[in-house]
């Protein structure tokens, strides 16, 4: 495999640009994503809508990428010593060993920080391998407690809380919110969230957590 990348900043304007170019010489080729990805369709492929597809169809199909491109443009938004947040542009352009056709993935966004946390907007548009588009929209709030509550004040040893909210403009729409937090002495750390998706086949509410410790014996982890 071969990767080509360019990186340039213009001082003037603090505008950074970053380009970088993969070609995945080897056909059965899958990254760490894709490898989960194709576990989770073999596991868990649509019987009833193809009865004849094996783990095997599955695997053979499952789409492979062959050569890759991905620009990153970020522009820092300042007048004088004032700073109003950040601007950027993302893209990628892939194809795949068994397949003619390619997707692409872009995305513009923009983040800023205030007195109470910081937060980010940004907009999604992807095209898959028969040309369909598909939009979306994500925001996302973060505050830590004390900027809420007071100097070093942390209810239950939580130290901040994040929530989110995305939507695909068809009456899909997913709104997700965590509390994390630590130990004074850093050694166990824990988190709570929450999710509702709606959609037209109903509602989704989950609630989880995990918890990681480390000990003199290495991190230990428990998740629900």
């Amino acid at each position: 495999s071969y990767r080509l990348s360019w990186s340039k900043l213009v001082e003037e304007t603090q505008t950074s640009f970053n380009v970088a170019a993969y070609r995945f010489s080897t056909e059965d080729y899958l990254t760490l994503n894709d490898a989960a990805s194709l576990s989770e369709d073999v596991k868990y492929r649509d019987i009833s809508r193809n009865p004849e597809h094996t783990g095997n169809d599955v695997y053979n199909h499952f789409q492979r990428m062959k050569n890759q491109i991905q620009l990153n443009i970020s522009q820092p938004l300042s007048s004088g010593k004032d700073a109003y947040g950040s601007l950027y542009l993302t893209g990628s352009w892939q194809d795949y060993w068994n397949n003619t056709s390619s997707t692409s993935q872009y995305s513009v966004g923009y983040n800023n920080s205030f007195w109470l946390g910081s937060y980010s907007v940004s907009l999604q548009r992807s095209y898959d391998e028969y040309g369909e588009k598909d939009d979306s929209v994500y925001l996302n709030l973060t505050i830590p407690l004390e900027n809420l509550l007071g100097h070093k004040r942390h209810p239950a040893g939580f130290s901040s809380i994040n929530t989110s909210m995305s939507s695909d403009f068809k009456k899909n729409t997913s709104f997700n919110t965590s509390a994390n937090g630590n130990t004074d002495d850093y050694r166990f750390s824990y988190s709570v969230n929450t999710s509702t998706t709606h959609s037209d086949s109903g509602d989704i509410n989950q609630l989880g957590g995990y918890g990681t410790y480390n000990s003199s014996y290495g991190p230990l982890s428990l998740s629900a």
